[in-house]
């Protein structure tokens, strides 16, 4: 009896089964071609929508995705990833450096975290924040 079902055992073990070509193939242009089709043509147009609002409505493309991102967030997963962003951002002194626009849309000319919404800086163009020793 043990013989036997070590033969049976062998028989399967040996058994490999042989690829199907041609209906991987039929699956390949019956599903998968017009899939990417189809995704090729939503990322051409999500691809001009992040351009316009780069170039016709003057944001910054990262800063827009960044946005949209939090927005599909949980409300909790926000608050952390916000609390976080910035309270690094606190520590190495990074914050928004106050221009000319910012000066002419501010009427009194308010410096402050509050007016702003988020951290400033005084840091200088060009330079990345670095963390206190």
């Amino acid at each position: 009896m043990a013989r036997k079902a070590q033969a049976e055992a062998e028989e399967k073990a040996i058994e490999l089964k042989q690829p199907d070509f041609e209906k991987a193939l039929q699956l390949m242009t019956s599903t998968i071609k017009p899939s990417e089709e189809k995704n090729a043509s939503a990322r051409g147009d999500l691809s001009g929508a992040w351009k316009r609002i780069e170039e016709d409505f003057h944001c910054n493309k990262g800063g827009a995705k960044l946005f949209y991102r939090l927005q599909q967030m949980s409300a909790e997963k926000r608050d952390d990833f916000l609390r976080t962003l910035y309270g690094f951002m606190r520590l190495s002194g990074m914050g928004i450096r106050r221009d000319l626009v910012d000066a002419m849309q501010s009427e009194g000319g308010d410096d402050s975290e509050q007016s702003v919404g988020m951290p400033v800086s005084a840091a200088p163009a060009g330079g990345l924040a670095t963390l206190p020793n």
